[in-house]
């Protein structure tokens, strides 16, 4: 069976996402915005994040 999950492709996000998502590679619009910008801790305020 294929794993289905990847993470999120925001550096800084420890999100775990399903493939073809809403937001594509990223979880959230929060990190679709800031895409390969690298920040200290990640904002998205998903539960992984937080």
């Amino acid at each position: 069976m294929a794993d289905t999950k990847t993470k999120c492709a925001h550096p800084s996000c420890e999100c775990m996402i399903e493939k073809g998502g809403k937001y594509g590679k990223y979880c959230s619009e929060y990190c679709k915005e800031k895409g390969d910008q690298i920040e200290l801790r990640c904002e998205c305020r998903c539960p992984a994040c937080h």
